[in-house]
């Protein structure tokens, strides 16, 4: 039986096909609500939504931290057990109960926990911002499609990411960070887009999308720290919590002006997302230059130049 715990693969392949199963499953999901909106079956379609996330959480969960388990938790959680005279029940709630503890015991340890934490937002906002944006579009084929394939693709470079780099940030390419950087600021425009479309379609309180796009950069931002790493000190966190308080701001001037076009207005914030975190990353890392900032600031202004030539103030939803 010696061929069961033989490899019959290499690591880079094994990460290959875990990464390609999860993107095939993402890819699988998106098309299915998208069908789903496309024939109206709105319950259906939050249900299948919320399945295909546990499903994906679960999955990458179980697959993503493979290097970090104990192996065979089941088995040595049976043996520890085997000769317990307590009633049958007992003994198998015992021989669970200590497996799952050895299959996670990492998470009982801060900094595996915080890194965990990291390891579920920008995934997890990705897919939502996603889901949203077709919920949205229900009839629009076209713009559906391009919502499913570039969400699919996103989420497999944020997937290959977190195999290849779990806890050891510090050990990412300077290539790889700028590719989790660029992601994390189209995660912001889409789900800065989908919250205020989501807001004007559901007639939600005027409060609420400001709250909800601060909270959202929030998790972006305190997600990025691991990147670079600069999540050990509480100065780095103020800046987070910064940020976070400059884009709820900057929300209740979007829904103050805006009244059709949400996708200039995700635009406009993910660009002053864009501004304020390479400002103080560059900073953070004592890598800040005027010519950098000037850059910056100058991507910024022809956003601004963008949206503003795009953008028709004084439209209303009929």
């Amino acid at each position: 039986m010696q061929f069961l715990t033989k490899k019959i693969a290499s690591r880079n392949s094994r990460r290959w096909f875990i990464t390609f199963t999860i993107a095939l499953a993402v890819l699988v999901g998106f098309e299915a609500l998208s069908f789903l909106t496309g024939i109206y079956q709105i319950r259906v379609f939050l249900q299948v939504s919320i399945l295909i996330y546990f499903y994906l959480l679960v999955k990458t969960s179980l697959i993503f931290d493979l290097h970090l388990k104990i192996p065979k938790s089941w088995h040595r959680s049976s043996g520890y057990y085997h000769y317990s005279k307590k009633a049958r029940w007992v003994k198998f709630s015992q021989i669970v109960f200590r497996a799952l503890s050895l299959r996670f015991h990492y998470l009982f340890s801060w900094p595996h926990w915080k890194h965990f934490q990291n390891y579920l937002i920008l995934p997890s906002v990705l897919y939502w911002a996603v889901v949203l944006l077709v919920f949205l579009n229900p009839f629009d084929l076209l713009l559906k499609q391009f919502f499913v394939i570039s969400g699919t693709l996103l989420m497999t470079v944020v997937m290959w990411h977190l195999k290849v780099v779990f806890v050891n940030y510090s050990g990412a390419s300077l290539v790889v960070r700028y590719f989790m950087f660029a992601v994390m600021v189209v995660t912001a425009f889409l789900i800065f887009s989908a919250g205020l479309g989501i807001t004007w379609y559901a007639g939600l309180p005027a409060w609420h999308f400001p709250l909800t796009s601060g909270i959202v950069a929030l998790l972006l931002l305190y997600q990025s720290l691991f990147h670079h790493p600069l999540i050990n000190t509480l100065k780095n966190f103020g800046f987070v919590l910064l940020g976070a308080a400059l884009v709820g701001v900057t929300a209740v001037l979007v829904q103050k002006f805006w009244t059709v076009n949400y996708y200039t207005a995700g635009l406009l914030m993910a660009g002053f997302l864009h501004l304020y975190w390479s400002v103080v990353l560059q900073a953070l890392q004592k890598r800040l230059t005027v010519w950098r900032a000037v850059e910056y600031a100058t991507i910024f202004l022809f956003i601004v130049i963008y949206v503003l030539a795009t953008t028709n103030f004084h439209a209303r939803i009929g």
